[in-house]
């Protein structure tokens, strides 16, 4: 016996066209993984370069230990991800010491305020960020040591001296400051005096005279 089909579940004998509503759907999974292969190789290419700028140095730190090579301006090699590019100025900082009080050769007290400039080494930058980090400032050349310095030169000189070589003084403690320093990786490269006076009472006692 023969079965009637309906007319609807008889083939055609062509295949249905997906429609276009599917069609526009479909998610390029290759493409996608092109590009994301793609942005993961230019990220690593980018990671293994780092750019030095000008008046600064780089110190390379390769899993926790601080290398020797000295990293100059411009661009230089890193391995990404695993090293790490600290950048340290080289270039001349200055800095305001606070008022400090110096004794002359005849035992009078001058009130000091100074001015000075220093630079790190370039050679010295791995030396000194392994004993002080990139702020070396406060670690490696603390303001007691550099009145001691100071007061040390200010001692050999009377209060005559000191007023009409102020000059010759400061330079004098500026050297005395930079063989002091030198083997910390730092240079002193200037040291002013921007202000001082005597004891109130010596003050008073000058102006009598003059």
């Amino acid at each position: 016996l023969m079965k009637i089909i309906p007319n609807e579940c008889r083939g055609t004998g062509e295949e249905k066209e997906m429609p276009e509503e599917k069609k526009k759907f479909r998610f390029p999974l290759k493409k996608l993984w092109i590009a994301v292969v793609g942005l993961i190789a230019v990220i690593c290419l980018l990671s293994c370069f780092t750019v030095i700028p000008a008046g600064h140095v780089g110190v390379r730190i390769t899993m926790g230990r601080v290398e020797d090579q000295v990293l100059t301006e411009g661009m230089n090699f890193k391995l990404p991800f695993v090293s790490q590019i600290v950048k340290m100025s080289v270039q001349r900082q200055s800095t305001d010491l606070p008022e400090t009080q110096g004794e002359l050769s005849g035992r009078e007290t001058v009130n000091l305020s100074m001015t000075m400039t220093y630079e790190l080494d370039p050679n010295m930058a791995p030396e000194v960020y392994r004993k002080a980090g990139a702020y070396y400032e406060n670690t490696l050349m603390p303001t007691n040591e550099i009145f001691d310095v100071v007061k040390g030169v200010v001692a050999g000189y009377s209060i005559d001296e000191f007023a009409a070589r102020r000059s010759e003084i400061m330079t004098r403690a500026r050297e005395m400051l930079t063989e002091h320093f030198s083997g910390r990786g730092i240079t002193i490269t200037s040291l002013s005096l921007s202000n001082y006076g005597f004891d109130p009472e010596l003050e008073a006692a000058i102006a009598r005279m003059n």
